[in-house]
């Protein structure tokens, strides 16, 4: 089965970060894009689930953020890193 933006892309979203849950994927193709010559890291923490829905709303509305990722270390705790 393909999954592209334009071919079952909810299988695309949906496989990414899905560790194996959604099956195995034996074929990759990686259309990759140029990245800029410096990386910023910003790890915001979070101390509960609405705190990190809250920044990553904020991150993913703000046009200057390539990608958002984030970082669970239990239950109440995690990291936010917008980039």
């Amino acid at each position: 089965m393909a999954a592209s933006h334009a071919e079952n892309a909810d299988l695309l979203y949906g496989a990414a970060c899905a560790f194996g849950t959604l099956g195995v994927i034996i074929l990759l193709r990686v259309q990759l894009v140029e990245a800029s010559s410096f990386v910023e890291l910003a790890y915001h923490p979070f101390s509960n689930l609405d705190q990190a829905m809250d920044e990553i709303k904020r991150a993913t509305n703000d046009i200057t953020v390539d990608y958002v990722d984030r970082i669970l270390f239990g239950r109440s705790n995690g990291v936010v890193s917008p980039n």
